[in-house]
């Protein structure tokens, strides 16, 4: 048993020091530190495995408990980042704006011969949202052939204006509301190549004047390696390398997308809500220069785990809402993905 305790000894230190450096990456540039983006990624995991090793050591009545104990403790404060006990809510007013943030992915399932479009414009129907930011949205592809997407989405939620964006890949990003846009601009990415891109849109609300950026930043690209390439002995370690490279591009070149967004968040002369798809988790450099100046409403209001998104791969929060510190988020939910890799995401705003 001595033997055995010495070696969990040695795999709980590595343990803790582990998740003592994953709080180290939302300080970290990628560009230059990109290690700590990977240990960030993975604190869910890293997490668990101290909370395991705690178990381990009360059984053993061992004080070596206080290895993960102290790891998890100087980082207590980032748990709340991914789960909440309970959203604070309230009734809707007219200083309050409903504010919906989807990466429909094209409605990917379409192409299996289904047709999310008009289960999601019920939905928008029925909770009627005075803001809706959409990702990798294709604004001509309607219900039917006869019909165009965009008008639907307006039509379903009563709305006048609208703000699209075109990527080189035909992946919009789009800005839907009801209350009149005052001024707009696109946002391409140019560095690495990107086909990801942000906008805003300058909207009129009452006597506010609200800037809302939509974002899509760079992904990993993840969905491009098969799965099945693991399985195999002969590509397991190639497919492993691979995956490793596509996730430390992604943390770098997302670097200047999140730069040069931030810089307009600074620049803006209104409030700003930002939603958008960061394709990064809330342990990452993308998160933390973001939230600088900004509210996760999910922190404001949010209850319980809030993963958005469904891929083949771990399920991570990487779909948010953001708002001035000024403003106040309540009754964030969660909800159906509609075809898409990504779950819908809704906020209340109060601008006052």
């Amino acid at each position: 048993m001595f033997l055995i305790n010495k070696v969990v000894f040695v795999l709980n230190i590595i343990a803790a020091l582990l998740l003592l450096g994953s709080y180290l990456s939302p300080s970290s540039n990628p560009q230059y530190l990109w290690p700590f983006s990977f240990l960030g990624l993975g604190y869910i995991i890293l997490l668990v495995v101290n909370l395991v090793f705690i178990a381990y050591w009360l059984v053993q009545a061992k004080l070596y408990l206080f290895i993960s104990l102290g790891a998890i403790v100087l980082g207590f404060s980032h748990t709340g980042k991914f789960f909440q006990l309970q959203g604070r809510t309230k009734s809707a007013s007219d200083t309050t704006i409903k504010v919906i943030s989807f990466n429909i992915q094209n409605f990917d399932e379409r192409h299996n011969g289904l047709n999310p479009y008009p289960e999601f414009f019920e939905f928008i129907k029925e909770e009627q949202p005075d803001i809706v930011c959409l990702q990798e949205f294709n604004r001509w592809v309607g219900i039917t052939s006869k019909t165009v997407a965009i008008e639907e989405l307006k039509n379903a939620m009563g709305a006048k204006f609208s703000y699209v964006v075109r990527s080189d890949t035909g992946n919009d990003l789009i800005i839907a509301s009801k209350y009149k846009i005052l001024g707009k601009k696109g946002i391409k990415f140019t560095k690495y190549k990107s086909t990801n891109n942000a906008m805003w849109a300058d909207i009129v609300i009452g006597k506010d004047t609200v800037r809302v950026i939509n974002v899509h930043f760079q992904s990993f690209l993840l969905n491009k390696v098969k799965l099945e390439e693991l399985e195999s002995k002969d590509k397991a370690i190639e497919s492993s390398k691979n995956i490793i490279k596509r996730l430390r591009d992604g943390f770098k070149n997302r670097v200047p997308q999140v730069d040069t967004v931030a810089k307009e968040i600074e620049a803006s002369p209104y409030p700003v809500i930002l939603c958008g798809d960061f394709n990064d988790t809330p342990m990452s450099y993308t998160y933390d220069e973001l939230t600088d100046k900004l509210k996760d409403s999910f922190i404001e209001c949010g209850a319980g785990f809030a993963s958005t998104y469904t891929g083949p791969y771990p399920s991570f929060r990487i779909d948010y809402i953001l708002h001035n510190p000024q403003m106040r988020a309540y009754n964030y939910k969660r909800g159906k993905t509609y075809g898409s890799d990504h779950r819908v995401i809704q906020a209340e705003i109060a601008l006052h």
